[in-house]
C-alpha cells in the first residue's frame, strides 16, 4: 500500500494531485469533518445547555443537548451498552463506506462520490464524538447536538452536522440507485423491442405474402 503511494506521487505533477484530489471528494470528507467538529466546540463554548437561541423564529433553533444514543437523539438511554453498541456501528458503517469508497472509486460517477463521501464523513464525525465524549463544564457529556427545527408547533429532534452529512449521503445514494434501476430497465425494454419485429414490418411482410399467393 505504502509502495502504491509512494509510485502514485512520483508519477503525477502537483496539477495532476490537486486534479485527483478534487474529483476524489476526499477535500468534501475532510470539510465536512472539520466543520462538524468545530461547530460542535463552539457551542460547547459558548451556549448553556438547553437553551433556545432563535435563528428563524418558530422554525430554526440553536439547542445545546448532550445526546448518549444514536442519530437524532435515538436510545438517548446513557446506558455504557448502549455507548457501546453506537460507537461499534459508527465504526463498521464508516469502515465499509471507506473500503467501498476505496475499492469502487474509478466506477463510481459523481453523484456517488458526493454522497459516499457524506456518509462517510458523518460516520466518523460522530464516532469520534461518541468514542471521546466532549468534557463538559455543566454536569454532562455526550455527542454535541445543537440544530433543531420547529414544525407546525412541534419540535424535531436536535441533531448536528454529521447528523444531517449521513442522512444526506443516504438520501442521495437512495436517489442515485433509484434513478440507475429505472434507466437500466428502460434500456433493456428498449432492447427487448428492437429485438422484435415492428408492426410496419410485418405488416409489409404479410403484404408481400398476399401478393406472392394471388400470383400463385
Amino acid at each position: 500500500m505504502a509502495g502504491k503511494i509512494t509510485n502514485y506521487f512520483k508519477s503525477k505533477n502537483i496539477k495532476e494531485i490537486a486534479r485527483d484530489f478534487f474529483l476524489s471528494f476526499v477535500w468534501l470528507i475532510i470539510l465536512i469533518f472539520v466543520i462538524d467538529l468545530v461547530s460542535k466546540w463552539v457551542v460547547v463554548n459558548n451556549m448553556n445547555v438547553y437553551t433556545d437561541i432563535a435563528v428563524i423564529e418558530n422554525f430554526f433553533y440553536l439547542r445545546l443537548s448532550f445526546n448518549q444514543g444514536a442519530a437524532f437523539g435515538l436510545g438517548n438511554t446513557g446506558d455504557i451498552e448502549w455507548r457501546i453498541f453506537f460507537i461499534a456501528v459508527s465504526a463498521v458503517i464508516g469502515t465499509a463506506m471507506l473500503v467501498y469508497y476505496i475499492k469502487k472509486y474509478k466506477t463510481l460517477g459523481i453523484v456517488m462520490k458526493i454522497a459516499v463521501a457524506m456518509m462517510i464523513a458523518g460516520a466518523y464525525g460522530n464516532l469520534i464524538d461518541r468514542a471521546l465524549y466532549w468534557p463538559s463544564t455543566v454536569g454532562f457529556s455526550g455527542v454535541v447536538d445543537f440544530l433543531s427545527f420547529e414544525f407546525w408547533g412541534r419540535r424535531f429532534a436536535t441533531f448536528n452536522v454529521a447528523d444531517m452529512s449521513l442522512v444526506v449521503g443516504v438520501i442521495i445514494l437512495l436517489f442515485t440507485i433509484v434513478i440507475e434501476d429505472i434507466r437500466i430497465a428502460k434500456n433493456k425494454e428498449g432492447k427487448e423491442d428492437l429485438s422484435k419485429p415492428s408492426a410496419e414490418y410485418l405488416a409489409d411482410k404479410e403484404k408481400k405474402h398476399g401478393g406472392e399467393d394471388e400470383k400463385l
